[in-house]
C-alpha cells in the first residue's frame, strides 16, 4: 500500500474531559486544547479511517507547515 497523500480538516478548539495525547506525546485532560481529523490517501479515492490528533495551542503553531502559517 502506497500512501499518496495526507488529507488534514483544520484545527478546532475544544475542550477535553478525558486524557489525550498530544502530537507531541504529553498527556493532557481537563483543559483546551486544538483537535482536527487526518485520513491516509492511497491512489485514487481510497481512504484510511480518520484519526484525530490533539494539540496545545504552542504545539499547533511550533509543528505548523508554512502553508497553515500564511493563511
Amino acid at each position: 500500500m502506497n500512501i499518496t497523500r495526507l488529507d488534514t480538516e483544520p484545527w478546532q478548539r475544544v475542550f477535553v474531559i478525558w486524557p489525550r495525547k498530544t502530537i507531541s506525546g504529553r498527556w493532557v485532560w481537563l483543559e483546551r486544547v486544538f483537535k482536527r481529523k487526518v485520513m491516509a490517501v492511497w491512489g485514487i479515492g481510497f481512504h484510511y479511517e480518520p484519526g484525530v490528533e490533539y494539540a496545545t495551542l504552542f504545539e499547533v503553531i511550533a509543528y505548523a507547515e508554512e502553508d497553515d502559517v500564511i493563511r
